[in-house]
């Protein structure tokens, strides 16, 4: 099962896992809201705070990919057109163009957000 840990305190985030929620193959997936259910991912060995900044999603074989790669695993896992898209996010070019656009994204909703993060990370 993939396990796709998620800020449940944004609502942009939770608008759009509702979203893959809603077309995701049955047992597929393992939802995790970081902002009710942090033990998971603090379990792993993870920072929460990361975890509210950045995607992170855990494939089936436990390897944790973070941000672009998050959603290339969650995309893949969806199949038909999200797994081609999941395969052209990884062309280089892409990749990177895509890395660099989530990361700036990232850091601006964390900065409008981190209050709230700060008050998850503190549980």
């Amino acid at each position: 099962m993939i396990k796709v840990f998620y800020d449940g305190s944004c609502g942009l985030c939770s608008k759009e896992i509702a979203y893959y929620m809603k077309i995701a193959p049955t047992k597929r997936f393992d939802w995790i809201n970081l902002a009710t259910t942090p033990e998971p991912f603090v379990e792993l060995g993870y920072d929460l705070t990361e975890g509210f900044r950045l995607l992170h999603v855990q494939d089936d074989q436990g390897n944790m990919a973070i941000a672009v790669d998050a959603f290339a695993v969650l995309w893949r896992g969806l199949g038909g057109f999200w797994k081609t898209l999941a395969v052209i996010i990884k062309w280089p070019i892409i990749h990177s163009a895509a890395k660099l656009a989530y990361m700036a994204f990232a850091k601006r909703r964390f900065k409008k957000s981190q209050r709230i993060c700060s008050l998850h990370s503190r549980s």
